[in-house]
């Protein structure tokens, strides 16, 4: 896996439990509903008997009724979320983001940028630089980051150095094209965090 200077970071904000922690969950969860006795054969017999006393002058034992066992029912269970959809969206976020900022610096040289806007693409090496990692949902956890920066090469000037340069110098870098991202998904909201060029 290449290299890279890290500028940006992406994160779901909401983390998800464990999945064998929601596997034991996943058993059906009951509440107990008491159940009383007594249908309409009951209340037949129940008349009988006081009638039967009324004649006779007998008072008839007062039947306590007594509750059945109690019947399970079960209760609601939160929707289950497709994980592998969850991280795989997140990639997605990652590459969206790295295909717009490609775009936003392949205006062609000269002329020469200016501080405010994003750099012209010259020699082409940091524009093939923008990368990120993982690049696979089977890379990475519910809960991981994906790094988003430059690659780092071993040719003079090296585009990750080279971008550190230009953002001292005003131009614009991905962070900006960060900003005008959306941030929120069908799987949650995502959160950024910039621990290099904003560092």
């Amino acid at each position: 896996m290449a290299n890279i200077r890290t500028v940006l970071t992406v994160r779901y904000a909401d983390e998800l439990p464990p999945e064998e922690e929601v596997k034991a969950q996943e058993e059906p969860v009951y509440k107990k509903v008491e159940k009383k006795k007594g249908g309409i054969l009951s209340k037949i017999g129940g008349f009988f008997t006081n009638l039967f006393g009324y004649f006779t002058g007998k008072k008839a034992k007062e039947k306590i009724e007594e509750p059945e066992e109690q019947e399970a029912q079960p209760q609601y269970k939160p929707p289950k979320i497709d994980r592998k959809a969850r991280r795989e969206a997140l990639i997605s976020f990652a590459s969206d983001l790295v295909e717009k900022h490609k775009k936003l610096i392949s205006n062609d040289y000269p002329p020469s940028s200016q501080p405010g806007e994003y750099p012209a693409r010259r020699s082409g090496k940091l524009y093939r630089s923008v990368y990120y990692k993982p690049r696979t949902s089977d890379s990475i956890g519910d809960n991981d980051k994906i790094k988003i920066g430059y690659k780092r090469r071993g040719s003079d000037p090296d585009p990750a150095r080279y971008s550190q340069i230009l953002a001292a110098r005003g131009r614009l870098g991905l962070a900006d094209t960060a900003d005008g991202m959306p941030r929120e998904n069908s799987f949650g909201l995502i959160e950024i965090h910039y621990p290099g060029e904003r560092s």
